[in-house]
């Protein structure tokens, strides 16, 4: 445990260190600020704290020590200027406090002509078509790693693959992502941290990866008999401004949740949620300024799911009687033998015949 602790303070310290030192249009592998998941999307991609699927690999690799079964999910996103991206998304419980997650992004661009850059002179200088169409294809393979270790602190380290064939010119990357999740400070709070594409290797000398340092908060309640869950984050890139966003969800008994959020880089996002059984759907609407619309669709299976709470109050007061519980089975020793005596020899005064006097 200490190892795994230590590991993650100098990931951090090292991300921390290198954030915010470049402007805008410095980094390459921009398709990685691409968020993934439409669950996330719909909430302002305010998602660093609420991380609780398969996307958490995304997200907050910390996250995945909520997916309690295996599961798997699919998303399909229609991004601007024709491009889209299918990603695959998995999440597999090797033990009560491990668990092991992955996603493989592939993005594809629609097909473009080939120009060259020919003639001589000022006057004659310009791009020839030369009759070649190309396109490009961008894989990303993402391996994540959760560990809970106590009951209010999880930790997940992730290591990213990243491959580029641009019109036929290759590259490879990798980078390295890692988060925290805390969820002891007060009830029904988790905060959230999380560094994002620490480079380990560059796809291309002259550029570095985008990084991200992201501080998030949710907060649950019950407001109308429902769960409503309240989001924020605030994102420090290495190539731009400072970002915050919102989100709420609202639930709906066990099976609808709507979504709101918002961003200061996309402003405006909606969606939905539909969970039956083992079977989940999510869909995101983001429009990005005067850009266009994107959309995201998720679907996804959880194998073997647990019972879920019979109404949101149950789910809430989860933590709280875990924590009492908790509590109580950490009282001193000395404390439990007095009350264990106390109570033996009650019920031996108890057993003793009664007289009258």
């Amino acid at each position: 445990m200490r190892k795994l602790l230590l590991i993650f303070l100098v990931v951090f310290l090292q991300g921390s260190l290198f954030a915010a030192v470049n402007g805008p249009g410095t980094t390459g592998a921009n398709y990685l600020k691409i968020g993934l998941g439409a669950k996330a999307a719909a909430l302002g991609e305010s998602y660093t704290a609420a991380a609780d699927d398969t996307s958490s690999i995304y997200w907050n690799t910390a996250g995945l020590s909520a997916v309690r079964n295996p599961r798997v999910d699919f998303m399909q996103l229609n991004w601007l200027a024709g491009i889209s991206a299918k990603t695959i998304f998995g999440a597999l419980p090797l033990s009560e406090k491990d668990t092991l997650g992955a996603y493989i992004m592939m993005l594809d661009t629609p097909k473009d002509k080939e120009t060259v850059y020919g003639g001589s002179g000022l006057a004659q200088k310009s791009y020839e078509e030369t009759g070649k169409n190309f396109n490009s294809a961008i894989s990303v393979l993402n391996l994540g790693y959760s560990r809970i270790i106590s009951r209010a602190l999880d930790v997940g380290i992730g290591l990213k693959v990243i491959s580029e064939d641009l019109a036929g010119e290759k590259a490879d990357g990798l980078a390295l992502d890692a988060g925290l999740i805390y969820k002891d400070l007060i009830p029904n709070l988790k905060l959230g941290l999380n560094v994002q594409n620490i480079g380990l290797k560059a796809l291309r000398p002259e550029e570095e990866l985008p990084m991200t340092i992201a501080l998030g908060a949710e907060y649950s309640t019950v407001f109308l008999w429902n769960k409503l869950s309240l989001l924020l984050d605030a994102k420090l890139p290495n190539d731009n401004d400072p970002r915050f966003g919102v989100g709420a969800e609202y639930w709906l008994g066990q099976y609808f949740a709507g979504r709101v959020g918002y961003n200061t880089f996309s402003q405006m996002s909606l969606g939905l949620g539909v969970a039956f059984a083992n079977f989940n759907a999510d869909y995101a609407y983001v429009p990005i300024d005067e850009l266009g619309v994107t959309h995201r669709i998720s679907v996804g299976y959880t194998f073997g799911l647990a019972k879920q709470p019979e109404n949101p109050h149950q789910e809430l007061q989860a933590g709280l009687e875990t924590k009492e519980s908790s509590d109580a089975t950490r009282k001193p020793l000395k404390v439990r033998k007095v009350k264990a005596k106390a109570k033996t020899q009650a019920s031996t005064d108890d057993a003793l015949p009664k007289f009258d006097f």
